[in-house]
């Protein structure tokens, strides 16, 4: 998480292209981290963090395609309740957010 920190001290100073890329290369790591642990029982609590982290800076980033796929994966793994509940607020975030994006994508004619 240290880019996600260099990416807050970033955002004080104002420089917008620093805050961009550390929340990327922060991204880049969690999401790596995520896709690299094991399958199994003994591991989905921390697959989940993983991904719900990644999905998270995704989702700060603008990547709303790889937020939806990590917070899904995120779920798929049997996550804690209150991991759970986090990534569904996040994945109604993203539906808030294309929705609002691109209104005449979801209404039906």
């Amino acid at each position: 998480m240290e880019f996600v920190d260099k990416a807050r001290f970033a955002k004080i100073s104002g420089d917008e292209k620093d805050i961009q890329n550390y929340f990327h290369e922060a991204f880049q790591l969690e999401k790596e981290a995520a896709l690299s642990v094991p399958e199994g029982e003994k591991f989905n609590l921390i697959k989940s963090l993983y991904t719900r982290s990644a999905a998270y800076l995704a989702f700060e980033i603008g990547n709303m395609q790889e937020a939806l796929f990590l917070g899904n994966l995120g779920l798929k793994n049997n996550p804690p309740d209150f991991i759970k509940m986090q990534i569904q607020s996040l994945l109604d975030k993203i539906t808030t957010t294309n929705h609002d994006q691109h209104p005449d994508a979801h209404s039906s004619s």
